[in-house]
């Protein structure tokens, strides 16, 4: 009888997990045009979400900004996680250069902290240079591996 009470409150309260959706009061994701191919994408949870899921919802929210605006590809060029304080800067490599760093939120000052995060994308143009090339993200590849997984809000 524990065990099914336990799995019932888990399920509980996986559902009040952030549902991919535009930015609302438990959380969403967004996407802010900065210049012509410059975008800010932010993602924010509540407690019942996981900082993988923040993680989908800003790859994909950036991958639907690229398509949106004709591309293909885009380039991570900052990263920030927003889950209260700021632990690092939002530009994380000079003149906006890509990062490979990890996502995601923990345990800070024995706490757990609401997810969030940041990053700023450049759509990059349909011809691809060497130096995009290398830092290319295929947009069509993230919403196809990612968009299936996501939680979007009931029609």
């Amino acid at each position: 009888m524990r065990a099914v009470v336990v799995v019932c409150v888990g399920l509980g309260l996986a559902g009040c997990a952030t549902r991919y959706q535009e930015m609302g009061p438990t959380g969403g994701v967004t996407a802010a045009q900065i210049t012509d191919d410059l975008h800010r994408i932010s993602a924010r949870g509540n407690l019942h979400t996981d900082a993988g899921t923040i993680q989908d919802f800003v790859l994909l929210k950036a991958a639907e900004t690229t398509v949106a605006a004709g591309r293909t590809h885009f380039a991570i060029v900052g990263k920030q996680d927003a889950r209260g304080s700021a632990s690092q800067g939002l530009y994380s490599r000079s003149a906006l250069g890509a990062t490979r760093e990890h996502f995601g939120f923990g345990l800070i000052g024995g706490d757990r902290r609401e997810p969030g995060e940041d990053l700023m994308i450049r759509v990059l143009p349909t011809t691809l240079s060497t130096e995009d090339r290398a830092e290319a993200i295929d947009a069509r590849q993230i919403i196809a591996n990612v968009g299936g997984r996501v939680k979007r809000p009931e029609p």
